[in-house]
């Protein structure tokens, strides 16, 4: 890093912390959850010993699209105010231990007449393993899920207003990761 509160990216880009144009002491660091943060060190009334380190940069804002922020079968959600993450389970599934970041477990068996849940503004995104397919429909989307043993969830996207686009229907085998 140079003196100015700045990384460069390429050969033509660069990012610029929030305080930029301050002159503090920063440094760029790879947490444990796995995002890259340029903090800078914020002097308490001119006394560095009882100073803090803040966030003035973060390459990933929403803390909840950082993959295993969550165990699986969870979802992930932040309070609103200082942006930190925690861990739900979803309708009929409960923690797998006193911390729901480990991950849920279905409280009841799948059957052939289980039924879906509609969670809305509610995304499982596991990238290891992808399954998305074109659909015309929603029922079409289910339907597919319905036909696979390993099927545990969907997700449906429209296609475009003329109808004679494809949706894109994602379906979610095995466990439920990365849900946010």
């Amino acid at each position: 890093m140079s003196e100015t509160p700045s990384v460069r990216v390429g050969l033509e880009s660069s990012l610029f912390s929030s305080d930029f144009g301050a002159n503090l002491v920063r440094r760029l660091t790879l947490d444990d959850d796995g995002n890259l943060r340029i903090y800078s060190f914020n002097p308490a009334s001119g006394n560095p010993a009882s100073g803090q380190w803040v966030i003035g940069w973060e390459a990933i804002p929403e803390p909840c699209t950082i993959h295993g922020t969550c165990g699986p079968n969870s979802i992930c959600i932040t309070d609103g105010v200082n942006n930190t993450p925690s861990c739900i389970c979803p309708p009929r599934f409960r923690p797998l231990s006193d911390v729901v970041n480990g991950g849920c477990e279905r409280n009841i068996p799948l059957t052939e007449n289980t039924k879906f849940i509609r969670l809305d503004y509610v995304n499982f995104s596991d990238r290891s393993n992808p399954t998305g397919i074109d659909s015309y429909s929603f029922t079409a989307c289910q339907g597919q899920c319905l036909s696979d043993p390993k099927c545990l969830a969907f997700s449906f996207k429209y296609g475009l207003a003329s109808g004679f686009e494809p949706g894109y229907c994602m379906l979610q085998l095995e466990r439920l990761l990365n849900g946010y």
